[in-house]
């Protein structure tokens, strides 16, 4: 009977122990693309914390007080260089004096963000410089080399179990821009697509495409800006626009009717960044 007890004991113990999720660190990242590349290389050594919740507006998101408690507890935080960090970084080192914070932009070399209006001249917004680095694979690769040093450092035990890690999920991005560029054979270099708001530059600069975008300066376009819109989409014979579930579709829906095009999603915040990357590919190919 005893050793009947001492098992329950044991188990309820054990139990309790992995519903608590004891990690050695806890890791606070902006947006769920980040917790994907964080979770290849630290495993199940350290717990993520996501700030911007999927569907919400990266651009125009605050932290809420239910956060405060995350962000009390946790290590780090690793930054991926979008403007609304700058006013979030404040506040997280009000709230957590000791928590580090990584910026994991460093030794990107960022593009001006080009808001073409469709009358051949350029414009920029956001600082300038476009801050949608996760959606090029190679650029992965550096947000997640500094990733990885900063996991070193604060956890050298576990270094080789991170490095082994990281090195995997290279060969996989790697496998990954092959797989793009297969799917993409068939689509003529500096094919054209249109997206309401500019978040796939990169991924156009990798893949030899055009990325236009309804936004004007990161506002809905006038009328007269719209009806450029429409002409030049016509000129391309786009046949589909793409947005994004965190941003109304409302624009987008009505250059669609003006163009017999249709409205697909392409959520640049989405989590599963590997199947995400795939499926905007087929997209583009298909709507060629």
């Amino acid at each position: 009977m005893k050793k009947l007890f001492g098992i329950i004991i044991f188990v309820f113990i054990f139990a309790l122990l992995v519903s608590q999720k004891l990690y050695a660190y806890k890791v606070i990242v902006t947006i769920e693309p980040q917790r994907y590349f964080f979770s290849k290389i630290a495993g199940n050594l350290a717990e993520t914390v996501v700030l911007v919740p999927s569907g919400a507006n990266l651009h125009t998101f605050e932290l809420k007080p239910s956060q405060i408690k995350e962000v009390s507890g946790a290590n780090i935080y690793f930054t991926i260089g979008d403007p609304v960090e700058i006013s979030l970084k404040n506040k997280i080192k009000t709230i957590n004096k000791d928590i580090k914070i990584v910026d994991t932009d460093k030794n990107i070399k960022k593009l001006p963000i080009e808001n073409h209006d469709h009358d051949h001249e350029r414009h920029h917004e956001h600082g300038n410089l476009d801050p949608h680095i996760w959606l090029s694979p190679e650029l992965v690769k550096i947000i997640s080399q500094n990733m990885l040093q900063e996991l070193i450092t604060c956890d050298p035990k576990h270094a080789d179990i991170y490095k082994k890690n990281f090195d995997n999920f290279i060969s996989e991005i790697s496998a990954l821009n092959n797989e793009i560029k297969e799917i993409l054979k068939s689509v003529p270099k500096d094919t054209a697509f249109l997206v309401f708001h500019p978040s796939w530059g990169y991924f156009a600069k990798d893949y030899n495409l055009i990325q236009l975008s309804v936004e004007y300066k990161g506002r809905e376009p006038s009328p007269k800006k719209l009806a450029s819109i429409i002409k030049t989409s016509k000129q391309k014979e786009i046949k589909t626009i793409f947005v994004q579930p965190q941003i109304s579709s409302r624009i987008a829906e009505i250059i669609a009717k003006e163009i017999n095009a249709t409205v697909t999603i392409a959520d640049p915040l989405a989590f599963n960044w590997h199947e995400n990357l795939k499926e905007i590919a087929k997209k583009i190919r298909d709507s060629q």
